[in-house]
């Protein structure tokens, strides 16, 4: 019986390089060595088809088995993948809160509507307003048309 090649990586498998490994000797066969059936015959290799589980399942284990057409492989077991852990709640309101950048944009015009009104600021507050106040005025937004 000739001996049975099986795909060298899990890469290689998604990138279907169709690579081939001796189970004994670690040889790898693959590349033009896949599309030349001569050159397959000559190093006894014999390409392993892959049966996927079924839709939304993952395998547990695999087994090869020989059919008419040659080697598959085949899940073992068929098992649902165990449901994603739920995200914090920290993590789902950070995901839906506005930008880091509009939440300060709407502080500062705030803050700069109860200065207009004669309400007194603490200094770092005033002085940083001054700042933010002074860089639109030097970038003013373009007018909508």
């Amino acid at each position: 019986m000739k001996p049975l090649y099986i795909e060298a990586t899990e890469t290689q498998i998604r990138d279907r390089k169709h690579r081939y490994t001796h189970p004994v000797t670690g040889e790898v066969y693959g590349g033009s060595d896949y599309d030349n059936p001569k050159k397959l015959a000559e190093i006894g290799a014999v390409p392993l088809r892959d049966q996927a589980p079924a839709k939304g399942k993952v395998a547990e284990g695999w087994d090869i088995v020989k059919e008419s057409d040659g080697f598959v492989r085949k899940p073992l077991k068929e098992v649902t993948p165990p449901e994603p852990e739920p995200l914090p709640y920290g993590e789902l309101r950070r995901k839906e809160y506005p930008t880091i950048g509009d939440q300060l944009d709407a502080i500062w015009k705030h803050l700069n509507y109860r200065r207009m009104l004669g309400e007194e600021m603490i200094q770092e507050a005033d002085d940083m307003l001054g700042d933010i106040l002074s860089v639109k005025r030097k970038f003013p937004k373009p007018e909508e048309k």
